[in-house]
């Protein structure tokens, strides 16, 4: 368990605006994320859906995340991944962001990541340049084990090559996953 903290504090959670100098300038202004979700359909059973969230409405700093899911499934079983990014900020106005990110799909990546042996993730979507998007991926787990699946969201105007090494963190979540 004190190796999944340690993971736990290694992806810890980063919040921003896309304003690094060394790259180049967002073409629009970004959007705060409070909250993402992922939903893992079984690839072979599609009325198995199970879905997990953080959320943190007031963002980065003050409270706590209200919700911080523990990722479980069962071992030796193909998902299909969805991945929402919502702001919550505003209760009376929230904003589903994950279709800005389909329409500027050449500007942004998400970067899928297991700490689990043997887990794998395989994206299903791309953009006009053939590079992953990762709003859709597959997922395959391994024989039971733990760790952390991580989702990083980069934010790559004019420079996305597919790699994760690129680009502004718009936002970044290492959930803990338990497949037993």
């Amino acid at each position: 368990m004190n190796k999944i903290l340690l993971l736990l504090i290694t992806f810890s959670v980063y919040f921003g605006a896309c304003s690094d100098v060394e790259n180049p300038p967002a073409p629009n202004e970004e959007e705060l994320i409070t909250t993402v979700k992922l939903t893992f359909t079984e690839v072979n059973n599609t009325a198995n859906i199970l879905s997990f969230t953080f959320s943190d409405p007031d963002g980065v700093g003050g409270n706590a995340p209200l919700k911080f899911d523990t990722i479980r499934l069962k071992p030796g079983i193909t998902y299909s991944v969805s991945i929402a990014f919502l702001d919550e900020s505003n209760a009376s106005d929230i904003k589903d962001l994950t279709s800005e990110i389909e329409e500027e799909k050449n500007d942004h990546y998400i970067c899928l990541n297991s700490t689990i042996n043997g887990a794998s993730f395989t994206y299903k979507d791309v953009d006009d340049n053939n590079l992953p998007i990762g709003l859709l991926s597959e997922f395959v787990s391994p024989n039971s084990e733990n760790g952390v699946i991580s989702v990083s969201l980069k934010h790559q105007p004019g420079i996305k090559t597919g790699s994760c090494d690129v680009g502004e963190t718009d936002v970044e979540i290492g959930f803990v996953a338990e497949i037993n």
